[in-house]
């Protein structure tokens, strides 16, 4: 059996980007005819884009899509709506600076063993360690923590290029404003918790985050704060069930 791959690309597409696109486009031919067909699509998308920069390094276009995730960090890492996957490419990248390129193989591998979508279970079942549950939500909070930091050993290699992730909420001495906003009421004692404002930050998201999201929060100590100050962050939920 001969599988015939036919790229059509559209004339107005720059002469510079158009060996891009063609990678991207090939990479989908390689998932569909060579893995699995049914995968995700943030998956899908994510490492086609991926591909791009592999093969084109030096053209970097893949890093106009990434906005895409860090302006939405509390979207699930597998949310799909047109534009995010594109921007989950930064998920394939640090799995390839940090583990190799070959790891993106191994996992669509896994993918075109097991079919339909289950991209998940195989980051979990290729994760390295005995613990493989614990070694993928490792990886994935080193990947929350790249995304705000870029820089160092912690970031990417091409971060200079990388937007600024959104922080959702900050703690400042100043009257609430864009995306400042305080707590209820101060604590009846040290130690006592700070009640949360429930529902919605100032710009309309939901408190609750989904499954592999998270929210960035700046806290600024305020100037009426002197002495040495201690903060306890206590969070509810079910850490478990990350996918």
């Amino acid at each position: 059996m001969i599988n015939v791959v036919r790229i059509h690309l559209d004339n107005d597409i720059p002469i510079q980007l158009r060996g891009v696109f063609v990678a991207h486009e090939f990479f989908h031919a390689v998932q569909f005819t060579g893995y699995d067909p049914g995968e995700a699509e943030w998956w899908i998308e994510g490492t086609a884009v991926w591909m791009e920069d592999e093969v084109y390094d030096d053209v970097n276009n893949y890093v106009g899509y990434i906005h895409h995730f860090t302006d939405c960090p509390e979207w699930s890492l597998d949310n799909s709506n047109s534009d995010h996957e594109y921007g989950a490419v930064i998920f394939p990248k640090l799995i390839s600076e940090r583990r190799g390129v070959g790891q993106i193989r191994v996992i669509w591998q896994g993918c075109g063993v097991q079919q339909d979508n289950s991209v998940m279970k195989v980051l979990v079942e290729t994760s390295p360690g005995l613990d493989k549950l614990k070694s993928f939500q490792d990886f994935f909070k080193s990947f929350v923590c790249a995304n705000y930091i870029k820089t160092g050993v912690d970031g990417y290699e091409e971060e200079a290029d990388y937007p600024e992730v959104h922080i959702e909420q900050r703690y400042n001495t100043v009257p609430p404003n864009n995306n400042q906003h305080y707590a209820n009421r101060p604590p009846d004692n040290i130690g006592s918790p700070v009640p949360w404002e429930e529902g919605n930050f100032p710009n309309g998201s939901p408190i609750w985050l989904p499954h592999l999201a998270c929210h960035y929060i700046r806290v600024v100590k305020p100037v009426q704060i002197d002495d040495r100050t201690m903060l306890y962050f206590n969070f509810e939920g079910d850490g478990e069930k990350l996918i």
